[in-house]
């Protein structure tokens, strides 16, 4: 986790909330912080590049569903 950033974690951290449902909506961006859904996207490329998320039929899901646990219950 020490190789992203604060914003990519911010990510990281609502896609563990939302699960697959509604990356990019307004909500989910407020819950990031952002109004930028290209800044997103970006993050979420690069969490997909660290093999931490991958990307199916548009949705992004965690590659260990356990290590969403931990984000959940770390927050």
């Amino acid at each position: 986790i020490k190789m992203l950033t604060e914003f990519q974690l911010r990510v990281l951290s609502a896609v563990a909330e939302a699960g697959s449902v509604g990356i990019l909506s307004a909500p989910f961006l407020s819950a990031v912080g952002s109004a930028s859904r290209t800044s997103v996207k970006k993050a979420l490329a690069r969490l997909a590049e660290l093999d931490i998320l991958f990307q199916r039929d548009g949705d992004y899901r965690f590659v260990n569903p356990f290590f969403r646990r931990w984000i959940r219950f770390k927050e």
